[in-house]
């Protein structure tokens, strides 16, 4: 269900009691999925598999390592608030060991060796 909203919302929300013929207002429509303690989208994954994402930090998405979600780095953090600051240092280490690989001129190299890749992709009709 869509909320409605602006001009048509008066006439939307409101009903008529067929025995009475009294005008009764409605509520709009509320989702509340998944907040809450319990029923979290991602809670049962994590609880689940809570040695298998950290102290990496990392989760497996299209066959390829990727960081966690950041309602998982809060929930070890509320864990293991020693282990989420050693993560973090460790993350941080990794982006400024990276450094190099983000120069311009490092940068646009990666961009003519992707082009240059892209010449041989070339599909016949």
């Amino acid at each position: 269900m869509k909320k409605i909203n602006g001009q048509q919302q008066k006439e939307h929300y409101k009903a008529i009691n067929q025995d009475t013929g009294e005008i009764i207002e409605l509520l709009p429509e509320y989702n509340d999925m998944s907040r809450g303690k319990d029923n979290a989208i991602g809670k049962q994954f994590l609880n689940r598999y809570l040695a298998d994402v950290y102290p990496a930090g990392q989760v497996i998405v299209r066959g390829k390592p990727s960081n966690a979600p950041r309602y998982y780095d809060k929930q070890f953090k509320k864990l293991d608030p020693h282990g989420y600051a050693d993560l973090k240092s460790q993350r941080e280490l990794e982006i400024r060991g990276n450094w190099l690989e983000q120069t311009h001129e490092r940068l646009r190299v990666k961009e003519e060796v992707t082009q240059a890749k892209l010449k041989f992709l070339k599909r016949k009709i």
